[in-house]
C-alpha cells in the first residue's frame, strides 16, 4: 500500500508468510469502471472497455484458506475464507518494509512510520454460515512472533466454514502510476451533473489500473502519455483512458461542451 506521509511517499507491503504461490485469480463482482488504452499508432494493439472488478479471490492462499479482496465504501478490504476444520494458526503475516513498526492497540493492528500512523487494520469481524443465517463469532489479532501476526477465533465451530474480515482503515483516490519521472495533474472539469473529469501526464511507469509494462525509451526520450479519467459524483471511477505514442504527450486542458462531450 502506498500513500503520502508528512515526510513524503511511503509504501508498505503486507505479506502472508509460508503461503502458497498465487496460481490463479478468480474475478468476482464487476465494477462500473472500464479502462481504455490507446498507446502508439497501431490500432490492433489498442484496448478498449477493459473491465475492472470490485471483488476477486485468490484461492488456496493456504490449504483450505482463500483470500478474497474487495472494495467497501471506499476502503480496501480483504476476507479470509477458512474451510471447516482448517486451523487458523496457519495464517501468519507481517509488514516487510524497513522503517515500519506494527503494534496491537485496543484490538487494532496499527502500522507506524517515524511515529506517524500509516495504516490501521481494524479488529477483525468474523462469522460462520449456519443453516439459516450468518452467525457472528468472536475473533482477534494475535502476535505469534515478533512482528508476525495472525488470528485467534476461540468460539469457532470447527464444523462450519469461517470468514475472517479485518477492514483496512485507509482511503485515498489515486490516479497515476509508479514512474520515476512523476505524474502531473494538469486539468480538471466538472459537468452539470457533478461528474468529475481529470487529466494528467504520466511518465511511462506501471499504471495502477492495468499493470501495463513500462514504456520504452526512444533515443534520449522517455515517452509520457495522457491519462484521462471520469469519476461519478459519489467517487467511483467510471472509465480511465490512456492516450499517447512514442513522444511527449501532455494534457494542456479539458473542455466540456454541452451536447458534444469532452475535448482534450
Amino acid at each position: 500500500m502506498t500513500r503520502r506521509t508528512s515526510k513524503g511517499w511511503a509504501q508498505a507491503t503486507l505479506r502472508f508468510l509460508d503461503a502458497r504461490g498465487v496460481s490463479s485469480v478468480q474475478p468476482g463482482e464487476q465494477d462500473i469502471c472500464r479502462v481504455n488504452r490507446y498507446i502508439g499508432n497501431d490500432a490492433s494493439k489498442w484496448f478498449e472497455g477493459i473491465p475492472t472488478y470490485r471483488t476477486m479471490t485468490l484461492p488456496d492462499l493456504y490449504e483450505g484458506v482463500d483470500l478474497a479482496l474487495r472494495s467497501e465504501n471506499g476502503l480496501l478490504a480483504f476476507d479470509l475464507h477458512v474451510a471447516p476444520g482448517v486451523p487458523t494458526d496457519r495464517i501468519r503475516f507481517r509488514i516487510v518494509e524497513e522503517g515500519f513498526s506494527t503494534e496491537l492497540v485496543d484490538g487494532q493492528l496499527v502500522l507506524r512510520r517515524d511515529g506517524e500512523v500509516f495504516m490501521r487494520l481494524m479488529a477483525p469481524k468474523s462469522f460462520q454460515q449456519g443453516t439459516a443465517q450468518s452467525l457472528p463469532v468472536a475473533s482477534r489479532f494475535v502476535e505469534r512472533a515478533p512482528g508476525v501476526f495472525g488470528f485467534e477465533v476461540p468460539g469457532r465451530d470447527p464444523a462450519l466454514p469461517l470468514v475472517i474480515d479485518p477492514l483496512v482503515a485507509l482511503f485515498s483516490t489515486f490516479l497515476g502510476g509508479n514512474s520515476s519521472l512523476g505524474d502531473f495533474g494538469r486539468s480538471i472539469a466538472i459537468d452539470e451533473l457533478g461528474y468529475v473529469y481529470a487529466g494528467e501526464d504520466e511518465g511511462g511507469g506501471v499504471h495502477i489500473w492495468t499493470s501495463a509494462p513500462a514504456m520504452k525509451t526512444f533515443g534520449t526520450i522517455t515517452p509520457t502519455y495522457m491519462l484521462i479519467a471520469k469519476y461519478s459524483p459519489s467517487g467511483p471511477a467510471i472509465w480511465v483512458s490512456h492516450v499517447g505514442g512514442n513522444g511527449v504527450d501532455i494534457v494542456e486542458g479539458l473542455d466540456l461542451v454541452r451536447g458534444k462531450g469532452l475535448f482534450v
